[in-house]
């Protein structure tokens, strides 16, 4: 690619740099596998190049001339290919939904992050039909289905008139693709006559251009070069317009630019001064940024030359990373040198935005003939680089790379293209043609048998030898606890039962890091029906927010599974279950903090089309005896039965079915049912609850799920409430003793009015309070709890610990009409500080949140809330709270900044004696032309 400065005057010049490895910088011995190989690990008739990689590195995509690494490859063409480093198996994928071959080169691929998505450019004109415009295009190639489509079409699919250019960037999930475009009639009104960068929905099949500015202004000169974070959110990509943000040199060279599609701003990243002392920038080369669209990493041509620019002319080519959080850019390698007969290269970055890969020289090069490009990667942490394209033992160094470079989102694999011959440890490489190679970047400073970018990842020592150390104090040493999978400092550890990925259902887990000062390591281990498990860390800078889409982890597209979440500080974990495509359902629930041998559940029907389901996970190593004792209204008595849960899996209790298979459980179909779930064996376990109703002709049209809790409480504080002709709201309990429980529910009104009545509950058994009809002795058959909003605070008079939940249905006027609901059981304790990971308002669905705060205390206090964005920034407003009141905060009306983004919440009793406190969020998103099909509710974490 041609780097330009200025009119009529170009520069071709290659990232190519020369570095010193000095302290902290040295080689790393591995070996590389050549993966640009036929299935049979035949080598390549032909070149090979432009490597990219699936987020854990297991699969890479490349594209090469070679007619032998497919059979039938007689296009004399190049092509794209995938290499799987698991089963060694080659596959080309630049081919039509038949399988035909292309008629045109094809180059320049990249990797959704399961490696499932393939994007490429082709100028074949026979991949898809009607293809008929002569022109470069993008195209996607599933290889789960063998589909391929063309991606640079209109929102109508109409074919442009215009060439695509460059690499195409794809998004995790593969939903969203951006590519640049000298086309004009992609989208409507691109009367600019500059090349610009669109991205392009798959899943609406819509093309957007994102190289405007607010309100629309297309951009007054050229955009190109562009980049996606994992979720789509942040594009990158290099632009001299002048109009698209503040500041730059009005145009006279390229800057980089990031935008927030979820918030329509631009944030435009500049070279430091200092390192544009004495010259000019020549071209900015192709940038990439990291997974949560914070660093952002790129590279410059600088040269003092005015003017056009000469081949010997002296050029200073640097990379650069800069964090848009703390708005700084660090320099991460740097040379001045002559070289004008390459293309500048793209560095690539991990995923956490900590590892950087780019290609250089070595320092002993003297002039362009002396200096071989070589490969390396540079640890932002600890300011060390090292060379990860070593020859294999006994070999001189030979070749030069390509520059091109491909970093895995994990970090741990790296892949490249080079020319030399002795890279590979069998050294079998005759076949004179630049190969595409793969390398582990699991170095090893200490010698302690923990990988540097484990040991970074989980905030070890990668220059203390500390495999034998146990910080977290679980009685298993770093070594073990790597090589099981486990996180070396898991010092809090979270649970959740229930998750599940499909078709029909999706699954998203947020994270929020309280802490003021400290980052968070996270380890997300997802433990299947099956046993076979799945991870993913992430790392939370302090009161900051991240999301995990679980559909985006290698092997849990499809999948029903529990997750355990080590950190080496407090996080706060909630997660959220959405339904069909149209997202017409959904529940959410916070991550309970420990295993247990006994849960209660209070809530639960069979009649009346509920399906009733018990998710038991169990973490452990041994196999855990379950005994559910289930709880039906008087003067039915229980029914027990006992279930084996495997080790490290997850167990699915329907108790609908469980009626119709075991005649001695008959009495669970059409009845209320309460729940205590114990490990008979010791084994500690994690029990959820799910409950679904099918509502409006759809499948689980309506539903909810909590956690259960641990143990039975004298006292239960619910913020949440509301009833009317829209809402109906109900309290269940159940009273697990052998005595009966009297209950006194005290109901708070935002008016600080309190109302009170008591509730005998029969032994053994469970208790439903529909609050929206209940009467007082003093209310002349009033129905004052009727059409409100209401906390409530409940409490056994006489002492038998009891467990309350609390449901909501909606919309009424009645049960027949409801379509949707949320439930969660109620908190045993107040608090001052308390802590939501979720939150959204707007998007797709039209979401809105509500935080509802109750003050149980008799004296007014007031609330500080903060949203934490995942970009890092945060907005904060305090409110007051009347005495015995609740207080809801409608975060669209109060936080406009909240708008079209996600985010966490802290809510804080402040003041100089803070009154105690109890915090829910509810959540509320359109579908299908419906106001509020789908809801969640979960309790805040204290």
């Amino acid at each position: 690619m041609e780097m330009t400065r200025g009119a009529g005057s170009t520069l071709s010049v290659a990232l190519l740099l020369c570095f010193s490895l000095g302290t902290g910088e040295h080689a790393a011995a591995q070996s590389a596998t050549r993966v640009s190989v036929a299935s049979g690990d035949v080598q390549a008739t032909a070149a090979s190049d432009d490597p990219a990689l699936s987020a854990d590195g297991r699969v890479v995509a490349f594209w090469s001339r070679a007619s032998n690494l497919v059979a039938g490859d007689t296009n004399a063409t190049a092509d794209v290919f995938v290499h799987d480093l698991n089963t060694r198996l080659t596959t080309r994928v630049s081919v039509s939904s038949a399988g035909v071959q292309g008629n045109g080169d094809s180059t320049l691929p990249s990797l959704s992050a399961d490696g499932r998505f393939v994007t490429f450019v082709s100028n074949a004109s026979n991949l898809v039909s009607s293809d008929t415009n002569s022109a470069v295009d993008v195209f996607v190639h599933d290889r789960t289905t063998a589909q391929t489509t063309r991606i640079s079409v209109s929102s109508g699919g109409g074919q442009t008139a215009g060439a695509a250019r460059d690499t195409a960037a794809i998004s995790g999930d593969g939903r969203f693709v951006a590519f640049w475009s000298d086309a004009a009639d992609l989208v409507a009104g691109d009367t600019n006559g500059v090349s610009d960068v669109f991205l392009h929905d798959r899943s609406l099949a819509q093309t957007t251009r994102v190289s405007a500015a607010a309100g629309g202004v297309q951009a007054n000169d050229r955009s190109y070069r562009a980049s996606l974070s994992r979720d789509g959110r942040y594009v990158v990509f290099l632009s001299t317009a002048r109009n698209l943000a503040p500041g730059g040199d009005g145009g006279l060279t390229p800057d980089v630019f990031v935008l927030d599609r979820s918030t329509g701003q631009f944030s435009r990243v500049g070279v430091p001064l200092e390192s544009r002392t004495g010259g000019v920038i020549a071209d900015i080369g192709p940038s990439a940024i990291s997974d949560d669209g914070r660093v952002v990493t790129f590279a410059t041509a600088l040269t003092d030359t005015v003017g056009s620019v000469s081949a010997t002319d002296p050029v200073t080519l640097s990379v650069f990373a800069h964090d848009l959080l703390v708005q700084q850019t660090q320099v991460i390698a740097t040379r001045v040198l002559r070289e004008a007969d390459l293309a500048f290269g793209r560095p690539s970055i991990s995923g956490s935005g900590a590892l950087v890969a780019f290609a250089a020289a070595d320092a002993s090069c003297s002039g362009p003939a002396a200096c071989p490009r070589r490969i390396f990667l540079y640890d932002r942490l600890t300011g060390g680089a090292v060379r990860v394209d070593i020859p294999s033992a006994g070999s001189p160094d030979d070749g030069r790379s390509s520059g091109a470079v491909a970093l895995a989102g994990s970090g741990d694999r790296l892949a490249f293209a080079s020319d030399s011959v002795v890279l590979t440890a069998t050294s079998q490489d005759t076949n004179q043609a630049r190969d595409v190679f793969v390398t582990d970047t699991n170095v090893d400073t200490d010698g302690d048998g923990i990988s540097d970018a484990i040991e970074r990842t989980f905030g070890l020592n990668p220059n203390v030898a500390d495999s034998s150390a146990d910080p977290d104090g679980d009685g298993r040493t770093n070594l073990q606890e790597v090589r099981a999978g486990t996180h070396p400092r898991g010092f809090v550890t979270r649970y959740l039962a229930e998750g599940a990925t499909s078709a029909f259902f999706s699954t998203s887990i947020a994270l929020v890091n309280p802490s003021d000062t400290i980052h968070a390591a996270v380890l997300l281990r997802f433990l299947t029906g099956t046993g076979a498990a799945a991870s993913r860390t992430v790392q939370v800078p302090p009161r900051g927010r991240r999301t995990v889409d679980v559909k985006t982890v290698p092997g849990l597209s499809t999948a029903e599974f529990s997750t355990v979440i080590e950190s080496d500080t407090l996080v706060v974990v909630d997660r959220t279950m959405r339904w069909d495509a149209t997202g017409y359902g959904s529940h959410a629930e916070t991550a309970v903090t420990a295993p247990a041998t006994t849960w209660y559940f209070a809530e639960g029907a069979t009649h009346s089309g509920f399906g009733l389901f018990y998710l038991v996970q169990n973490p452990g190593a041994e196999a855990a005896a379950v005994e559910v004792t289930y709880l039906r209204p008087p003067p039915a008595a229980p029914l027990v039965k006992t279930y084996v849960v495997a080790p490290q899996s997850r167990l699915n209790v329907w108790v609908n079915n469980e009626a119709v298979i075991d005649p001695v459980l008959s009495g669970l179909a059409s009845t209320d049912l309460s729940a205590v779930v114990r490990s008979l064996n010791g084994q500690p376990i994690i029990v959820e609850r799910a409950m679904y109703l099918n509502a409006g002709g759809l499948t689980f049209g309506a539903g909810h799920e909590s956690a259960g809790v641990t143990t039975p409480a004298t006292r239960w504080f619910f913020a949440e409430g509301a009833t009317g002709a829209y809402f109906d709201l109900f309290l269940l309990i159940a009273n697990p003793n052998e005595q009966p429980a009297r209950v006194r529910a005290t109901y708070l009104l935002p008016s600080g009015e309190t109302l009170q009545k008591t509730y005998l509950v029969a032994a053994r058994s469970r208790f439903n309070i529909w609050v929206d009809m209940e009467r007082f002795p003093d209310d002349s058959g009033v129905a004052r709890l009727a059409d409100t909003a209401v906390s409530t605070t409940l409490e056994s008079i006489d002492g038998p610990p009891i467990i309350v939940e609390r449901a909501m249905w909606w919309p009424g006027p009645t049960s027949a009409t409801w379509q949707e609901a949320h439930n969660s059981p109620g908190a045993t304790q107040t608090g001052v500080r308390w802590a939501l990971a979720d939150g959204e308002v707007g998007g797709a669905s039209q979401t809105e949140t509500y935080l509802l705060v109750a003050n149980t205390s008799a004296s007014a206090g007031s609330a500080r809330v903060t949203l934490l964005f995942e970009d890092g920034t945060q907005v904060t407003r305090t409110f007051d709270l009347q005495a015995n009141s609740r207080f809801n905060v409608d975060v669209s009306a109060e936080f406009p900044a909240a708008r079209g983004r996600t985010f966490g919440s802290l809510v804080e009793s402040v003041g100089a004696s803070p009154v105690e406190i109890v915090v829910e969020r509810a959540m509320y998103s359109n579908a299908r032309g419906v106001r509020w099909a789908a809801g969640t509710n979960a309790l805040a974490t204290r």
